[in-house]
């Protein structure tokens, strides 16, 4: 039997971060309440990329963070926040999620976005729904009829 990494590491301003890498249901599942939640954000960054604008990775996962952090008042996110960052370790240590962000969000968004990044890679790039949603927007686009305009 073949089998994949447990965990993935990074280091962010001189501290090693090591997340546990979700099994296959439960990335699953988590990643249908990602896509849910993160629609919205693909949706701009496929629109820019209509309009000719680079597609970058980094943007995409950053977007994605900020915006699962913009829907705190959906009951489920922080769930999803903490799932990703489960058995977090800094530096060889666990940390305890409520302590270590104190005072430190934009250090939680860095991780998260490592986190979805390692997760979900495959998932909003590559073969996964971002290049599906713009062959669909591409594909739409070409099908909208051009407006005229009218010189006056």
């Amino acid at each position: 039997m073949v089998k994949s990494k447990d965990t993935s590491s990074k280091k962010i301003d001189k501290v090693k971060y090591e997340i546990n890498l979700l099994n296959t249901s439960r990335a699953f599942i988590t990643g249908q309440m990602i896509i849910k939640l993160s629609l919205p954000s693909a949706g701009v960054a496929v629109d820019g990329m209509m309009n000719g604008d680079e597609f970058s990775e980094n943007d995409t996962f950053t977007s994605i963070s900020m915006f699962i952090l913009r829907q705190l008042d959906e009951i489920n996110v922080l769930d999803i926040i903490k799932e990703l960052l489960e058995g977090l370790k800094a530096d060889g240590e666990e940390v305890d999620f409520e302590e270590y962000f104190k005072g430190n969000i934009g250090l939680l968004v860095n991780i998260l976005e490592f986190a979805l990044r390692e997760n979900y890679s495959s998932l909003f790039t590559g073969t996964g729904l971002m290049n599906k949603l713009i062959a669909y927007m591409k594909e739409f686009q070409t099908r909208q009829p051009q407006k005229e305009t009218e010189e006056t």
